[in-house]
């Protein structure tokens, strides 16, 4: 029963590790693509943290100031993200405009719209620095749709860039979150596997 007990317990242990993994952290962010009736959408995810770091990047004369709204920096942000994020589809450029924010949630957004072309996104190059000068480490989950099928794929401060050629989708498993999940799945059944072991050793 006490081997069992100690089992349970690295169970919870491991699965309290799961959930940190998928913890939204300030340098942590996500990009979602929408191919939209009327326009192409860019929606950004990221943490209040994060939104008021990148202010006080932006405008060093606010580390003062007691009570900062972020809602009052909309051109801050939109300037900010048409500098950071560069995209293109099918050879043409693109600008984003910025038409909703919601910064005090969790879950933060900034939702963009994509000026300079609608249509599929089988065909683009994009790159992301954004953030990079802030933080040390920065992860972009990017998730953008095609004519075959839902592209996921991360960009981070060593591959900043990303080309998509034609509608056949690249291979991403073992890119962004798909990776991480993987490794910490093949973790946790090594773990389990010499827990069972050494109780079974216990008992010869």
């Amino acid at each position: 029963m006490k081997n069992y007990s100690r089992i349970l317990v690295l169970i919870l242990l491991l699965c309290g590790f799961s959930t940190n993994i998928k913890a939204h952290d300030p340098d942590q962010f996500s990009y979602k693509f929408i191919q939209g009736k009327s326009a192409n959408e860019m929606t950004v995810h990221l943490t209040p943290k994060s939104a008021f770091d990148l202010i006080l990047s932006l405008r060093q004369e606010l580390s003062d100031t007691a009570v900062i709204t972020l809602k009052d920096y909309v051109v801050e942000y939109s300037e900010y993200f048409n500098k950071t994020v560069s995209l293109t589809i099918e050879g043409t450029p693109v600008d984003f405009i910025l038409y909703a924010t919601n910064l005090t949630e969790h879950d933060a957004t900034l939702s963009f719209q994509i000026n300079g072309y609608k249509g599929a996104f089988d065909d683009f190059e994009l790159s992301i620095t954004s953030f990079t000068e802030i933080y040390h480490h920065t992860e972009n989950h990017i998730t953008i749709p095609t004519t075959q099928g839902e592209l996921n794929f991360m960009l981070d401060k060593d591959k900043k860039s990303y080309t998509q050629k034609g509608s056949m989708i690249k291979s991403s498993f073992w890119s962004g979150t798909m990776k991480i999940y993987t490794m910490a799945t093949l973790a946790v059944i090594l773990i389990l596997s010499l827990a069972f072991t050494y109780i079974k050793r216990q008992k010869s």
